[in-house]
């Protein structure tokens, strides 16, 4: 499931009819609640762990100015709390934070307000479909500073940004891309779609791996006792960022945020 409205609106349907339902671009904190046993997540955290890696790449560079620019929706939202709890009580750090429709497409004027700030990163992390936009309108005016996604396809943002990106953009991932295991799948899976297998495409394909496993272990295809095997097992895929074990409400026991970014040159036989 992608999109933190629609999880949202989903995860109370999947607990209504108790049948699993898993997660994979939907990140606001209030999904899962402590009674939720059927909604999973299985790439994106929820939005305080992201900005814990934010929080230690600030600290790791030394910056002490960080803007952000975040969408009026619910992911949008939680991201805000997330910076407000874990960045803005950073010592010697300030944080500007603008907030765009979820539909804008023009962020010169958000921009210009960070502009005056001089921000040494910029955390689009907040405003998902704004990140290529985002970061080229940034790099136009001239702006310096890094700016952080928010697990942007990376397909998608290479087209829609291109060279200007390189050195420029980081973002998330829940796949170790240095893996070998990763390395081999993604060469099986160029082979037959001529795509990249990116976040979105491996969680997926781990999702379906983690669920034949639970009904295999439980011997049984009943959605009750197939989640309850995938709440109280553990998932391991080589190549993943991280196994996946769960609390009993759906969150993940083990989430270790992966950031990367882009460079350019050549990235060997695909």
């Amino acid at each position: 499931m992608i999109s933190s409205d629609v999880g949202l609106a989903v995860s109370r349907e999947a607990e209504s009819l108790k049948v699993p339902h898993f997660l994979t671009m939907s990140g606001s904190h209030e999904i899962l609640k402590k009674n939720s046993r059927y909604t999973f997540r299985t790439c994106l955290p929820a939005a305080p762990e992201n900005m814990e890696a934010v929080a230690a790449l600030i600290k790791d560079k030394k910056y002490t100015r960080v803007g952000a620019i975040i969408a009026d929706y619910a992911w949008g939202h939680s991201l805000r709390e997330a910076l407000e709890k874990h960045i803005k009580p950073m010592a010697g750090v300030k944080l500007q934070i603008e907030v765009a429709p979820v539909p804008e497409k023009d962020f010169t004027p958000y921009l210009r307000k960070l502009q005056a700030f001089d921000p040494q990163l910029i955390v689009a992390t907040g405003h998902p479909p704004g990140n290529p936009t985002i970061t080229r309108q940034a790099i136009e005016l001239g702006m310096k500073a890094q700016v952080i996604g928010s697990w942007y396809p990376t397909e998608f943002m290479v087209q829609r940004v291109g060279e200007l990106m390189f050195g420029r953009f980081v973002d998330y991932s829940c796949v170790d891309l240095e893996s070998p295991a990763y390395r081999q799948l993604a060469e099986k899976f160029h082979a037959i779609y001529k795509r990249l297998f990116d976040n979105n495409a491996f969680s997926g394909y781990v999702m379906v791996k983690m669920v034949a496993d639970a009904a295999q272990k439980a011997k049984s295809t009943d959605p009750k006792v197939v989640a309850d095997a995938i709440r109280k097992g553990k998932f391991t895929q080589p190549g993943y960022g991280w196994p996946l074990s769960y609390t009993e409400w759906g969150e993940m026991k083990e989430a270790r945020p992966i950031l990367y970014t882009y460079e350019k040159g050549n990235p060997g036989p695909i």
